[in-house]
């Protein structure tokens, strides 16, 4: 009995020891990361309207100008928890459905910025949520197994799109 205890204590001091480590140092350091890829995204449609490749009165540029702004703002506290049980309204979601509209209608580059900002926000959310990372992983093999991933990715990313309107 004071084996099994002592083995409990020991898992129970390491699971805290890495619980810590992840929270202070590993997940501050990849968010970094994620936000200077947004970042990095803004910069490249700026350059795009500065080498006058797009102009700023294309209608994709506003929208991925200021969602580049709530991506930053929301991804450090929004996990994944929070993007299954939100519901948009039908004006966040027609709203999202129509900036996906614009955007697939663009050029390339703006597209591959869209892509890039959707990539780092959903990797934030991910890094929000480590404990259900597993059981969703799963979830998605699965659902790619069965070919629904994509219109489940599709869902995720506008879910995604209309919180960064409800939260920002």
């Amino acid at each position: 009995m004071k084996t099994v205890f002592e083995f409990c204590l020991t898992l129970a001091v390491l699971l805290a020891i890495c619980y810590y480590a992840y929270w202070h140092f590993v997940r501050p350091a990849i968010l970094i990361r994620l936000r200077y890829r947004v970042f990095e995204a803004r910069d490249k449609l700026r350059m795009l309207v500065v080498s006058k490749s797009i102009g700023e009165k294309s209608p994709a540029y506003p929208i991925i100008e200021q969602r580049c702004h709530a991506c930053l703002s929301i991804m450090e506290d929004t996990d994944i928890l929070e993007l299954l049980i939100f519901k948009p309204s039908t004006e966040q979601k027609l709203r999202a459905e129509k900036d996906f509209e614009i955007i697939e209608e663009s050029c390339p580059e703006i597209r591959a910025i869209h892509m890039e900002i959707l990539r780092s926000l959903l990797g934030g959310v991910l890094l929000n949520s480590p404990g259900l990372v597993i059981p969703v992983a799963t979830v998605l093999l699965l659902q790619f197994w069965f070919a629904k991933f994509r219109d489940l990715l599709t869902r995720a990313e506008m879910n995604a799109w209309g919180a960064t309107y409800a939260r920002a």
